[in-house]
C-alpha cells in the first residue's frame, strides 16, 4: 500500500520505465499479479487432472485451502490489505479466472441439456464467493476460525448449493419445483 512505481522498480532491480513499458500502470501490474496468482491456484486445484468431471467441489476446495495455507492469500502476497482499493485489479482478474475454471468443471459434470446447465456461471460465482469468504475466515483474519471446521462446512455447503450429492461425486441435474 502507498508504494510508488519507483519503489517497486527499485525493489525489483529494474528501471521504473520498465514497469510502464510492460504493464502500463501500477493497476495493470496488480492485474498481472492477480492473473499469476489465479493460474497458480487453479493449477493447484486441478493438480494435473485433465478430466474436469473428476474434480468435484470437495477436491477443489481442499486443494484451494492447501494452496492458501502454503502460499498465503493473494492480498498478502502483494502486501495490500483486503479492503485496500488498490487491490481491486488483483481481485477482479483472480475472480474472473477462478470462476471461469469452476464453470468449466461444472460444465464437464453435467450434460448441456440439463436445466442446471444454463445457471453454471451463477453457481460458479456463488461457489467462488463462499470459498473465498471461508479462506478469509481461516487465513486472512487476526482471529482465524478453526480451519478443519470451516473446510468441512464449506465443502458441505458448496456441494449442496451446486447440486452435488454428498455421498457421491455425481451431480444432481434436477431443478427444484417452483
Amino acid at each position: 500500500a502507498h508504494t510508488s512505481t519507483a519503489e517497486i522498480a527499485e525493489a525489483a532491480g529494474v528501471a521504473e520505465g520498465s514497469i510502464f513499458y510492460h504493464f502500463g500502470s501500477k493497476s495493470k501490474l496488480l492485474d498481472s499479479l492477480g492473473a499469476v496468482y489465479a493460474h497458480e491456484k487453479v493449477a493447484a486445484m486441478a493438480r494435473g487432472e485433465t478430466d474436469l468431471s473428476k474434480l468435484e467441489p470437495g477436491i477443489m476446495i481442499e486443494r484451494a485451502f492447501a494452496y492458501c495455507e502454503a502460499h498465503g492469500m493473494g492480498e498478502a502476497q502483494v502486501g495490500l490489505d483486503q479492503d485496500n482499493p488498490e487491490l481491486q485489479p488483483f481481485i477482479e482478474v483472480n475472480r474472473e479466472i477462478v470462476v471461469g475454471f469452476i464453470s468449466k468443471v461444472m460444465a464437464a459434470s453435467m450434460p448441456p441439456e440439463s436445466p442446471a446447465y444454463a445457471d453454471i456461471e451463477i453457481a460458479a460465482s456463488l461457489a467462488y464467493a463462499a470459498v473465498t469468504d471461508a479462506l478469509c475466515h481461516v487465513f486472512a483474519r487476526p482471529d482465524p476460525l478453526d480451519r478443519d471446521a470451516v473446510l468441512r462446512e464449506t465443502i458441505r455447503f458448496v456441494r449442496a448449493a451446486c447440486g452435488y450429492d454428498a455421498g457421491t461425486k455425481a451431480i444432481q441435474h434436477e431443478k427444484p419445483d417452483g
